[in-house]
């Protein structure tokens, strides 16, 4: 029986920044290599970000940044580095402030990604709405 990995599209709405994300991939649990996600809003309309599954890595293209697209490169590298610390397991390659460089045995996949920027979005939330009601 020949079994085929389906395409699926995730996509995630960061209110802060006003910004969406979107990246096509597989179901298929063996690492891609670097995967592109595309960031867009009224101002931007293409920015590549590539998360490597293989490594736990990010990065992107290096070009002229507008101050926009510094500020949401850095707040997409702040976050996937925090989901990269919250599991050892996840290695250290790319996090500038470790003391030890070490290679990952647990993959960061994009789905894993935009599943920990939903968390935390959802958490935003209900926090804003517990401020309103205080």
């Amino acid at each position: 029986m020949n079994k085929t990995s389906q395409m699926m599209t995730c996509k995630i709405y960061i209110p802060q920044l006003n910004i969406h994300l979107e990246s096509n991939l597989t179901d298929s649990k063996i690492p891609s290599g670097s995967c592109i996600i595309n960031i867009t809003n009224e101002n931007i309309e293409n920015l590549i970000v590539l998360l490597d599954e293989r490594f736990n890595t990010i990065s992107y293209q290096k070009k002229m940044l507008n101050d926009e697209e510094s500020k949401i490169l850095d707040f997409i590298k702040k976050k996937f580095n925090e989901l990269k610390s919250s599991n050892f397991e996840y290695g250290t390659m790319g996090v500038s402030d470790s003391e030890f460089e070490y290679e990952p045995t647990k993959n960061i996949y994009v789905k894993d990604f935009f599943n920990y920027l939903k968390v935390e979005k959802r958490e935003n939330i209900i926090e804003n709405i517990l401020k309103v009601n205080a």
